[in-house]
C-alpha cells in the first residue's frame, strides 16, 4: 500500500512538473514550436509564402479594427469613370511613403488612414509628407485609441499635423493643439470589395486603405505570396493596398509593423483571401 502511495505521489509530482514546464517555457521556444507546426502545414498544403520570427509577439494587441466603432456613412465610389487607360496594366504600384511601426498599440486604423492621406498627397501633389498618427489617436472625437477604432479619412478634412510636431507615442496621450495642420481631405468614399473596383481606385488615386483578417500565419509572414485563406466573422486589422500583380494574382499590401515584418514591411497577398478588401476606403481629393 505504501509503495502504491509513493508511485501515485511520484506521478502527481511529475504531472505538476510538466505543467509548470509548459507554462514557464521560454516564450522564444514557444514561438519556435508554433513556427514548426505552421511550417509543416505550409509544406503539406503547398502554400507559396515563407514564415519566420518577425518579432511581432502577440499580434492580437496590434489588430485594432472594431466594427462596433465604425462611424462611417460614405457613398460607394462609382468606379466606372476611374480607368485612365483602355485597360489596366497587369501589374502596378501606386504612391507610397515610408513603412512605419505602430508599436504595442491597437492603432492600425490610424496608421492606415494616415498612410492613405500621405500616399494621396504624394500621388496628386508630389509632396512626400510624414503626418502624425498620434494626432488621430489623441485628438479624434470618436473614442478611438489603442484599444481599437476604424478607418476615418473624414478626420483630415481639417488638415494633418506633421510627425515632427506631434511624434507617435503608442499610447493615448493628451491632444497637442499647438501644431500647424497641413493639406486637407476634400472628399472620400468607400470602394466595393471586388478586384476590379479596388484596382481602379488604386490606379486613379494612388492607394487605398483596407481591412484584412490576421492570424498566426499572417503575423509570421516573411516573403512570397500569402495564399492561405482563413477568416473570422470580421477582419481585425487595417492596412493599405498600394498595387497589384496579376501574374501572382495578388495585391501589394503595406503594413504598419515596421520593416522587420514581411518584405521590408510589405506583403504580396492573393486576391480574396483572409477577407482582404473589405471595408476599403479611398481619398478622392486633397488640397494644400
Amino acid at each position: 500500500m505504501k509503495k502504491k502511495s509513493v508511485i501515485i505521489l511520484s506521478i502527481l509530482v511529475l504531472m505538476a512538473a510538466l505543467i509548470w514546464f509548459n507554462c514557464n517555457l521560454d516564450q522564444e521556444k514557444k514561438e519556435s514550436i508554433k513556427l514548426i507546426d505552421m511550417q509543416t502545414a505550409i509544406d503539406e498544403c503547398g502554400y507559396t509564402f515563407t514564415i519566420g520570427d518577425t518579432g511581432i509577439g502577440d499580434y492580437r494587441l496590434l489588430c485594432g479594427i472594431n466594427p462596433a466603432m465604425n462611424t462611417n456613412e460614405f457613398d460607394i465610389l462609382d468606379t466606372t469613370d476611374l480607368v485612365k487607360a483602355s485597360t489596366l496594366p497587369g501589374s502596378y504600384i501606386g504612391a507610397t511613403t515610408a513603412v512605419k511601426n505602430q508599436g504595442n498599440c491597437g492603432s492600425c486604423w490610424a496608421f492606415a488612414t494616415t498612410g492613405l492621406f500621405e500616399h494621396v498627397v504624394k500621388f496628386f501633389l508630389g509632396a512626400t509628407e510624414d503626418f502624425s498618427e498620434q494626432q488621430l489617436v489623441s485628438c479624434n472625437s470618436y473614442n478611438y485609441g489603442c484599444d481599437g477604432g476604424y478607418l476615418c479619412p473624414q478626420f483630415y478634412t481639417g488638415g494633418a499635423m506633421r510627425e515632427s510636431c506631434f511624434p507617435y507615442r503608442a499610447s493615448e496621450v493628451s491632444c497637442n493643439t499647438s501644431c500647424t495642420k497641413y493639406y486637407r481631405v476634400n472628399s472620400y468614399a468607400s470602394v466595393s470589395n471586388n478586384v476590379d473596383s479596388i484596382k481602379q481606385a488604386i490606379y486613379t488615386y494612388g492607394s487605398v486603405a483596407s481591412l484584412v483578417y490576421v492570424d498566426d500565419y499572417w503575423a509570421a509572414y516573411t516573403g512570397g505570396t500569402f495564399n492561405r485563406n482563413a477568416s473570422s466573422q470580421w477582419p481585425n486589422h487595417a492596412i493599405m493596398l498600394v498595387g497589384w500583380d496579376d501574374s501572382r494574382g495578388a495585391w501589394r499590401l503595406k503594413n504598419s509593423w515596421s520593416t522587420s515584418w514581411g518584405e521590408s514591411g510589405y506583403m504580396w497577398m492573393s486576391y480574396g483571401v483572409q477577407r482582404v478588401g473589405e471595408g476599403t476606403m479611398v481619398i478622392t481629393s486633397v488640397s494644400n
